[in-house]
């Protein structure tokens, strides 16, 4: 990622960038795809987006960051081919943000880096709603069998009175209102 950053392209990615594609959005997984020869730039992307660094496929993602570096001789038809083969590896819209670098040292490869976060978002919001679920089940399951049992040797009048401790001689306590119209203090 700093080096996305940090190296001058011809389209820069810069912080902001990536604050925006990283932030509040789970875990990050990246892919690099190179290629070279003819249809070189979709053959980097579809590396870089089945890269076995990428634990599952970029399909569950919400947003992408894109680099694609190559020689002098990169276009900005392959760039826009890296691109669409990216996106339509995908069934939604995915918000993506790339850059494109210069590399002199590249002679005839162009190398396709994705950084894909948003995965965790869909799970999140599938886990807390089994965690509610549970919840609200086990929860259900307790009040069942406290009403089933009656409570009835549970009274509040039956109650131990030196559950709160009492108050010292000399010190004086404020003893909220409600409280003092029960008559307990």
């Amino acid at each position: 990622i700093a080096e996305i950053i940090a190296i001058p392209g011809l389209i820069n990615v810069d912080f902001a960038d990536v604050r925006t594609v990283m932030e509040n959005k789970g875990t990050a997984l990246m892919g690099i795809g190179i290629a070279s020869g003819e249809d070189r730039a979709i053959e980097a992307a579809r590396k870089a987006i089945h890269s076995k660094l990428l634990e599952v496929s970029i399909d569950g993602a919400t947003d992408a960051i894109v680099n694609i570096t190559s020689g002098t001789n990169i276009t900005l038809f392959e760039t826009e081919q890296a691109l669409s083969e990216i996106r339509n590896s995908t069934d939604r819209d995915l918000n993506i943000i790339y850059g494109t670098t210069v590399n002199q040292d590249l002679d005839d490869e162009l190398i396709v880096t994705v950084i894909a976060t948003g995965y965790e978002l869909k799970a999140k919001d599938s886990t807390i709603e089994n965690l509610a679920s549970e919840i609200f089940n086990k929860t259900s399951d307790e009040q069942l069998k406290l009403t089933r049992s009656g409570l009835k040797n549970q009274d509040y009048e039956e109650q131990d009175d030196d559950v709160f401790d009492k108050p010292q001689e000399g010190k004086k306590r404020s003893i909220p209102s409600w409280l003092a119209k029960k008559g307990k203090f």
